[in-house]
């Protein structure tokens, strides 16, 4: 596709992105446009850089497919839009489980473990595989531009190719693509998902060739350029090692799933590796249980109630109290989070902007910290694997590495203040410890190019761009996804949006809002 900046009016909305933020904004805006009554259809462009087109990296082709969403589903959508999800499981339930199933070991132990559920379609209750509903939204936004595209309401196109810079031209705006290419466009939305993971080291052991290579994998990002083609590097390095270590840095989400999608039981090598996780917390997310009917004690939060000189920390620290206060008396994450979330956000919603501001940027973000939980699946394996003896967790702080050679890697580390050296040498170690902010200089090109430009600016603690109570950063770009945190919007603060469900009800607002502004 040639798409030239010459032509101001050649495009009406552009996404960048094709992950669920911009799917579900062009879902939204689509819905706006089929029904009102429009003489021309409106022009969009999606730009995403990778091969897939819809559902973006947790759901597209980058993920593995073994992978599993992060909360059970009853937790992961908006009522209707989960309706229309499980419609969709149980329509295609055949072709969907029969895919799984070729997977290999676990995916049939997953298909065992949850058999009754599955028999009995109570897919409410499952962590279900992310590539189901990466399915599920690729099928939906494509079979939706149809329709408009019918209804000539619509005129979409797509460009394969990275996005690396969005300017001001003659009547609107230009996106530079990476290839040299350009789009003109009157507006742009934002949709690029969550900053890059903080870099811990130059992957500096692929395609060298050498003993070092062949004996130490070094991984950045586990997700590029996709988790299976990792996974198959880390499967031929330990395959000849009598008994491979393995080094996880983190202890998040992305870290239980890295631990997952390795204890392959089909793999000889993976079957005797042991793990070690280094994270300054040395915590996992508190493995989901069924919730009891108890009274969850909030007596710091509550004592905030009415008072007139409360301020963001204060309301932080008041939270992190009361949870510690929970944990101790026995109550888990999932029994305890709808009280404290009510109670928090009730409180939050009292402070004057500048406060709101300071929760969202700052406090809200170390809040969640303390909040996290994860399914059952990735729970288990955990338990699983400290049970066998080949997981050890380390609460450390890790610094670099040291003394690679051909038999692996050590690693360097904080602990109780005092630097020191494992003693272990690792065939593989794999980052999943975090993400880089906008203060950073981020090696994300766009990001920084907008920054620089001045055409875009960073909340003060770089979670996410600045926006005003229409989600729009500059006049004609918009943001939408985990992009959006340290705001808030029409009264609202804002610290998390990797949530699909947050995501969605915030691209409702925004479909809304682009179709209003079509042609003004």
């Amino acid at each position: 596709m040639d798409v030239e900046a010459s032509d101001p009016n050649q495009v009406d909305i552009t996404f960048i992105g094709g992950g669920v933020s911009s799917s579900f904004t062009l879902l939204a805006l689509i819905e706006e446009l089929s029904a009102s009554s429009r003489a021309t259809a409106v022009r969009t462009l999606l730009i995403e850089q990778t091969g897939s087109e819809y559902g973006g990296l947790p759901y597209g082709s980058r993920s593995g497919p073994v992978s599993l969403i992060i909360t059970a589903l009853r937790d992961f959508l908006p009522e209707s839009e989960r309706t229309m999800f499980v419609d969709w499981i149980v329509a295609n339930r055949a072709s969907l489980l029969d895919d799984f199933a070729e997977q290999g070991a676990q995916a049939m132990r997953w298909l065992l473990d949850n058999r009754e559920a599955i028999a009995n379609d109570d897919w409410l209750s499952l962590y279900v595989p992310r590539q189901f509903f990466g399915r599920y939204i690729d099928e939906r936004v494509r079979g939706a531009v149809a329709t408009a595209t019918a209804a000539g309401v619509l005129d979409h196109r797509l460009v394969h190719a990275a996005a690396s810079n969005v300017e001001r031209c003659d009547n609107g705006l230009s996106v530079a693509l990476d290839d040299g290419r350009s789009v003109a466009t009157a507006t742009v939305v934002l949709g690029i998902g969550s900053m890059p993971l903080r870099r811990r080291f130059e992957n500096n052991a692929e395609g060298r060739g050498d003993a070092v290579a062949e004996a130490t994998v070094l991984i950045d990002d586990l997700y590029v350029p996709s988790l299976t083609a990792n996974i198959d590097r880390i499967r031929r390095c330990v395959g000849g090692v009598e008994q491979p270590q393995v080094l996880v840095l983190g202890s998040n989400a992305s870290a239980l799933e890295t631990l997952y999608v390795l204890n392959d039981r089909d793999d000889d090598g993976l079957r005797r590796a042991r793990f070690t996780v280094m994270s300054p917390s040395g915590a996992f997310p508190e493995k989901v249980v069924p919730a009891r009917e108890i009274d969850v004690p909030t007596a710091h939060l509550d004592g905030l109630i009415g008072s007139t000189a409360m301020t963001a920390e204060g309301v932080y620290d008041a939270a992190r109290r009361d949870i510690q206060a929970i944990r101790e008396a026995g109550i888990s994450v999932t029994e305890s989070l709808g009280v404290t979330g009510r109670a928090i956000g009730g409180l939050v919603g009292q402070l004057d902007l500048a406060e709101k501001l300071e929760f969202a940027g700052r406090w809200g973000v170390q809040l969640g910290k303390y909040q996290r939980r994860a399914g059952g699946e990735y729970s288990e394996n955990v338990e699983m694997l400290r049970a066998l003896g080949r997981l050890t967790v380390l609460p450390a702080e890790f610094v670099g590495l040291e003394d690679i050679d051909d038999s692996g890697v050590r690693a360097r580390f904080i602990a109780d203040e005092v630097e020191r050296i494992t003693d272990e040498r690792y065939a593989a170690v794999i980052n999943c410890a975090g993400f880089t902010s906008m203060v950073d200089q981020p090696e994300a090109p766009l990001v920084v190019n907008l920054l620089n430009s001045g055409l875009c600016s960073a909340v003060s603690t770089g979670c996410g761009f600045v926006v005003d109570d229409n989600m729009e950063a500059a006049p004609g770009v918009f943001v939408m996804g985990p992009l959006l945190a340290g705001n808030v919007v029409n009264g609202q603060a804002i610290w998390h949006v990797e949530h699909c469900g947050r995501i969605s009800q915030f691209s409702k607002v925004l479909g809304r809002t682009l179709a209003d502004g079509v042609g003004r």
